[in-house]
């Protein structure tokens, strides 16, 4: 079969990602252990390389990845959005980075000084301000 089932691309063209495997590496995360492994190395890298360090589950029997949306320090939920294989790598990436910024906007809405305005969506925090004079558009650093 030269073409992909999912994509339609030649598969020497094929950006699809099938399982788990296929997506530790894009990651360079080691695929010659068990799942629980993989998606162990996969969620470091996303933790590390995104700005709020987005969480990563995986579950095999859904064939699903789940990615989360992460902000330390708010004790709030936040929402994230699942993936069920197969997908394709900029699916991933757009997922990955809708969360990203998700996880950010808390920060910002919930990481000011107690200088700064109360958060009206987030009461009980202090939103960022950029003209703050006491934390000078910083916030709080944990």
């Amino acid at each position: 079969m030269s073409q992909c089932q999912y994509c339609g691309e030649h598969r020497s063209n094929c950006i699809c990602m099938r399982t788990i495997s296929d997506l530790a590496e894009q990651f360079e995360v080691p695929t010659d252990t068990d799942t629980g492994k993989i998606a162990e190395g996969i969620g470091r890298r996303l933790f590390k390389t995104t700005e709020s360090g987005v969480t990563f589950a995986y579950d095999h029997r859904n064939r699903t990845v789940h990615i989360g949306a992460y902000c330390e320090g708010f004790d709030g939920e936040l929402d994230g959005q699942s993936l069920t294989f197969p997908f394709t790598l900029d699916e991933f990436r757009d997922v990955v980075s809708e969360v990203d910024r998700v996880g950010c906007e808390v920060w910002d809405a919930t990481h000011g000084c107690e200088e700064c305005p109360e958060s009206v969506e987030y009461p009980g925090y202090h939103m960022i301000s950029a003209g703050c004079e006491a934390c000078k558009g910083e916030g709080v650093i944990l």
